[in-house]
């Protein structure tokens, strides 16, 4: 009896041990060890030894005050990216030599990030990921029944584009979008004396026009600024402007055309240093310039450096198709120059 007790109770601790083993082996959710308790491991902050962004405005700035506005200024960066979990012992801003220094400074790696206007990123430093930009001067209107009015300028995104509108005179109220080149070579056209405008309405033409430029306009009349223009278009005087424009409202206004974006300054950065081209980073860089903008004192600072205006992270990832389009047709120069 108790050989049979033992066979029975040997039979099943087999049984028992191959059903585990096949449970374990063969049930398509299981670990390959058994499970055990979670182990957390909370990021640490990520240190470093420097942070250096330099900055590239897009007019000359008064030296003694910019100087004056970078020890603050890199004092409010360090503190913001500490709070977002990058420990730098030296957080330093600088200000570029030129344009082309800045650049080639970014893309060597000397520098990790920099603040520029677009044309110097497009000549110098193409490629380099844009995580943010702001948008330059432009001109708010409202226009109601033939009248065109100066509004405060509005929230808008880090960019603007250029308007071209029929003006109210007789023959701008007879065209529409889509009108023909040789009816548009008829109109009076009012347009900006200089800047970068031009080029984008060039090459708003070039596309749409099969290689046409401004100078295949016969009858162009340079004005000095948008005032000038919006009172030339309400009373008749011209039959199409340009303006770097958001429009509300206006039956009277037909809007011919709009051309690429066109921006201020981008901030970039450089790949050199393995934890600050990670994504992570990028994100954390754009919270704390957005943080630097929305600071009275630190935006003060900001514009004391050449960057005029606040930055703007932007939602989708920078094309740079349109500038490269347009370096191409101006033949590397621009009508505004770094």
């Amino acid at each position: 009896m108790k050989q049979l007790w033992a066979l029975i109770l040997g039979l099943t601790l087999l049984l028992g041990l191959a059903g585990c083993a096949r449970t374990y082996e063969e049930g398509p959710d299981q670990p390959v060890t058994p499970p055990g308790p979670a182990e957390e491991k909370p990021e640490g902050p990520v240190e470093l030894e420097q942070f250096l962004l330099e900055l590239r405005g897009v007019r000359e700035v008064a030296f003694p005050e910019s100087l004056t506005a970078l020890e603050p200024l890199g004092q409010k960066l360090q503190a913001l990216l500490a709070e977002e979990g990058y420990l730098f012992d030296t957080v330093q801003i600088t200000l570029g030599a030129s344009p082309r220094t800045t650049g080639e400074a970014l893309t060597g790696g000397t520098v990790d990030a920099a603040l520029v206007n677009m044309e110097t990123y497009i000549q110098y430093a193409d490629g380099l990921p844009v995580l943010m930009t702001s948008a330059p001067d432009g001109v708010d209107l409202e226009v109601s029944g033939g009248s065109w009015t100066a509004l405060p300028a509005e929230d808008h995104p880090g960019w603007r584009t250029v308007g071209i509108f029929a003006a109210s005179s007789d023959y701008g109220r007879s065209l529409e979008d889509g009108t023909s080149f040789e009816a548009l070579a008829q109109a009076v056209w009012a347009v900006p004396k200089d800047g970068r405008e031009l080029d984008y309405l060039n090459l708003w033409l070039s596309r749409e026009y099969e290689g046409r430029t401004l100078a295949d306009l016969p009858h162009v009349v340079e004005m000095e600024g948008a005032d000038e223009m919006v009172l030339a278009a309400a009373a008749g005087q011209v039959d199409v402007v340009v303006l770097t424009t958001g429009t509300a409202g206006g039956k009277d206004l037909v809007q011919l055309g709009e051309t690429a974006r066109f921006y201020d300054m981008a901030l970039t950065v450089s790949d050199a240093q393995a934890p600050l081209a990670e994504e992570a980073f990028h994100a954390a860089l754009c919270r704390c310039m957005a943080a630097l903008c929305a600071d009275e004192d630190a935006m003060g600072l900001l514009q004391a450096l050449g960057c005029d205006h606040p930055l703007v992270a932007l939602e989708e990832k920078f094309d740079p198709a349109d500038l490269e389009a347009m370096l191409e047709m101006t033949g590397g120069t621009w009508t505004w120059e770094a």
